[in-house]
């Protein structure tokens, strides 16, 4: 991890450490950066974005999941299977290929409340089931710790 100037601009360059224990190099110009300080702060949300890039490259789409959600499901009525493959088909037109570590309880609140403004409160009902099973189902695999359903309020 060092910043260093040449020709009047400045640079970062270091190494970061990956899961499969390799190591990416790097050297980068620090667009904007004016002096040390800024480019080593420059070199900090470089290395929090690499980061976050190789975490979510590990994480299923929630439509992967709900894929797979619909897959395990059994010893349930064929007319039941249809309305989930349905509710999730319009879910994942909206949130489908978002990764599920990165899905946030804002996201999903945001998501009821515009389904609130249109359908009953049954029908919302519903989504609210589904999306929270899905996330469980993820919770049970391992593929997340935390369901971020558990803080989406239902409008009363």
């Amino acid at each position: 991890m060092s910043a260093f100037e040449r020709s009047g601009k400045w640079y970062i360059t270091g190494k970061i450490k990956k899961d499969d224990g390799s190591y990416y190099s790097y050297t980068k110009l620090a667009n904007g950066c004016n002096g040390k300080k800024e480019a080593r702060e420059y070199e900090r949300l470089f290395k929090k974005q690499f980061q976050d890039i190789q975490v979510s490259i590990r994480y299923a789409t929630f439509n992967e999941l709900s894929i797979q959600y619909m897959d395990s499901l059994v010893n349930v009525k064929k007319v039941t299977r249809r309305t989930y493959q349905d509710l999730l088909d319009r879910i994942n037109g909206e949130i489908g290929n978002k990764k599920i570590n990165l899905i946030t309880k804002d996201i999903l609140q945001k998501y009821i409340r515009s389904l609130e403004e249109a359908y009953s409160r049954e029908y919302v009902e519903k989504f609210y089931y589904i999306i929270r099973s899905v996330f469980n189902y993820g919770i049970d695999n391992d593929y997340i710790q935390i369901n971020p359903m558990n803080k989406v309020k239902l409008a009363v």
